[in-house]
């Protein structure tokens, strides 16, 4: 599995996911969106963006997936098996920060700050 496609699988595990460069017309929600970055392995840190999208009144849904993610990602962070290596997915800082959309208040968008760390075997 390819790195991108290893970290679409993982954040899948919590709502559809999609690379933010490919989400489709009407997408049911709630969906993640992923920034298709990629390192290469041994380079370090890369930060990426994982955006989550709800439509929902509450805000108590849209927190309940963040939480979700960031217990399983936990302090150590979540190594995810791909092509050659692994990812370690990590929380970034800040972890979460509330989004506005101003065009309907029924959305509810949370960007989610990860730091992606690839490894080969």
């Amino acid at each position: 599995m390819t790195e991108i496609a290893a970290i679409i699988n993982y954040f899948s595990n919590f709502a559809t996911c999609y690379p933010s460069d490919a989400v489709p017309d009407d997408p049911k929600y709630p969906y993640l969106t992923v920034e298709p970055r990629i390192g290469f392995f041994d380079d370090g840190n890369v930060p990426v963006q994982v955006q989550l999208w709800h439509r929902t009144e509450s805000d108590a849904d849209v927190n309940a997936i963040v939480r979700d993610i960031g217990r399983d990602i936990d302090y150590g962070g979540m190594p995810v098996p791909c092509d050659g290596g692994w990812v370690w997915i990590k929380r970034g800082s800040p972890f979460v920060v509330p989004v506005t959309v101003t065009d309907d208040d029924s959305i509810k968008r949370r960007l989610i700050n990860v730091s992606l760390e690839y490894f080969n075997y």
